[in-house]
């Protein structure tokens, strides 16, 4: 969804494409071949993952020619699945790789360099009660996390056993 939950951006046919919701056509934004998750930002840009490997990729929501965003650390594949945090300026991302690599990482929209803040089997989501929800050795876990200081806070818990995850 657009910041001002007017227009949809979404996969199809091989493209990042859009669509406002007032009945207009769908506009293509951008090649994805396989797109592996995106966030709007209040900026108006898309951050997304245009495939199955690489870096993130960030672009107008009007459309143009898409920039990278990420760059993959040694023992990384890909980066996928980011979402925009609280105040809009960060945003969290998965990327697959070797153990020692792989993870959620957060980092700033201007591409600064990203920081891993925890080891999880897929990509974690932020709620609104300000916890990130991971999955990890088969269970959902949730930890607090402060969006202003971009860290994690005490310790995991549980919240279910035997998830699957899809780790796409």
């Amino acid at each position: 969804w657009s910041p001002d939950g007017r227009s949809i951006a979404f996969f199809a046919d091989r493209k990042l494409k859009r669509i406002d919701l007032a009945g207009d056509a769908v506009q293509e934004i951008a090649d994805a071949p396989i797109g592996r998750g995106g966030a709007w930002t209040t900026e108006g840009s898309i951050l997304f993952a245009p495939s199955t490997t690489g870096p993130l990729h960030r672009v107008a929501a009007t459309g143009g020619q898409p920039a990278g965003l990420t760059t993959l650390a040694p023992g990384q594949n890909d980066h996928r699945a980011p979402i925009i945090l609280p105040g809009g300026r960060h945003f969290i991302f998965y990327a697959r790789g070797s153990a020692t690599a792989r993870g959620v990482y957060v980092a700033d929209i201007d591409g600064s360099q990203p920081r891993r803040i925890l080891d999880a089997a897929a990509a974690a989501v932020y709620a609104p009660s300000g916890h990130l929800l991971f999955a990890r050795e088969n269970q959902l876990l949730a930890q607090r996390f402060d969006p202003s200081t971009l860290t994690l806070n005490g310790d995991p818990f549980k919240v279910a056993d035997n998830v699957a995850v899809n780790r796409g």
